[in-house]
């Protein structure tokens, strides 16, 4: 949801990696939705989808205090998210 100036804050736990892409969170918005009884939502058409990418730096020190097996590909090297 957001606030009158359009402003929108949400709290996800860092993304875990997958081989061939960087480090990313998939979005969807939509125009219209409803909240459900059980405190999920259900909404008709998506007006867009998106990604939000990471700065390196961040992705470094998250690096600093998890261990993976995956080779990560850097967001720089990314080149998906440029248009």
């Amino acid at each position: 949801m957001f606030s009158f100036f359009g402003m929108c804050i949400f709290i996800a736990i860092y993304p875990g990696y997958y081989t061939g892409r960087a480090t990313h969170i998939h979005s969807k918005v939509f125009t219209s939705w409803k909240a459900n009884a059980n405190g999920t939502y259900s909404a008709d058409s998506v007006a867009h989808v998106g990604q939000f990418f990471f700065e390196e730096d961040a992705n470094q020190r998250v690096d600093n205090v998890r261990c993976n097996l995956i080779t990560r590909v850097d967001t720089d090297t990314e080149t998906r998210h440029r248009h």
